[in-house]
């Protein structure tokens, strides 16, 4: 496979893809309202309300008051029956194909964006949650290896060279995907093997590897730079790989064609099992500590 070498250790290329990102508005998913229920930051409903009462592409109105719902303090895009936001119609988010994309909330223009900074030092990468994300590596032929694996000084407690020596697992060597991802529960202690009945197709390996690898990166540094809680990251992203390969290796026609919707779907599926699983735990420390 053919590596970009305008991508390769490049952070001025990355950090151009990341900021030029636009959705296409024409998205099979609605994984960026998964992600993130359209919350309101400070100046999101100052910014939407200067769009009060002009025409939205469908020919309605946009009435602000009508398709917001607040909790306290709290703003967020009303949603229906089965989650899904009022302003997304076939596909298209009608703020954003109305207005552009300066007028959306927060959090719904900066997704898939991963920004992270650490003394001097910013890290920018697109989450291959998002299948247009995952269509933009494919077919850019975007391998960013070199990127993903640099330590940066100083190292809070060491945690760039983890993620350093993780990421250089999933780029992985002789073995296959399924062999790695055990090789990690064993280093990490977690008892979860890959189903070994079937396995990604061999032209997949390299692609799912690298979509691994670039979730990793956005994944580690989200909540914080204390070794405890990334180790605890780093033990849960393992669990969730486990079940994502398990998920994509029982698709019987994943290609090229088609892996980022399924990427997609797997690493929902898997996390929502994950923080079902939390859940669990949750409630059963808190019946232990009653003596239930």
């Amino acid at each position: 496979m053919i590596l970009n070498s305008a991508a390769q250790n490049d952070p001025n290329y990355i950090e151009k893809l990341v900021d030029e990102f636009e959705c296409d508005l024409n998205c099979p998913l609605n994984c960026c309202l998964d992600s993130l229920g359209g919350g309101f930051i400070e100046g999101d409903y100052e910014r939407l309300k200067q769009y009060d009462g002009k025409k939205l592409i469908d020919g309605s109105t946009f009435r602000l008051r009508d398709c917001i719902e607040k909790n306290g303090d709290e703003i967020k895009f009303c949603q229906d029956e089965n989650g899904v936001c009022l302003l997304l119609k076939d596909g298209k988010c009608l703020i954003q194909a109305s207005f552009g994309r300066q007028a959306l909330s927060y959090e719904c223009r900066e997704y898939p964006r991963r920004i992270f900074s650490f003394g001097d030092h910013t890290e920018k990468m697109l989450d291959p949650e998002c299948p247009k994300v995952t269509e933009i590596f494919l077919k850019q032929e975007l391998w960013f290896w070199d990127y993903m694996t640099k330590v940066i000084e100083p190292d809070p407690e060491g945690l760039f060279e983890k993620r350093r020596k993780l990421i250089l697992a999933l780029k992985g060597g002789e073995e296959e995907l399924s062999e790695t991802l055990d090789h990690l529960c064993d280093e990490h202690g977690i008892d979860m093997r890959c189903r070994q009945d079937k396995k990604l197709p061999v032209n997949m390996e390299g692609i799912v590897r690298h979509l691994f690898a670039c979730a990793v990166f956005g994944y580690l540094f989200e909540y914080g730079y204390e070794s405890e809680i990334f180790d605890e990251l780093i033990y849960r992203f393992i669990g969730m790989g486990v079940r994502l390969y398990d998920y994509l290796s029982e698709i019987d026609d994943i290609s090229r064609e088609n892996i980022a919707v399924h990427f997609n779907r797997g690493c929902y599926k898997t996390f929502e099992a994950d923080e079902t699983e939390k859940h669990q735990e949750v409630l059963l420390n808190v019946m232990r500590e009653a003596g239930i």
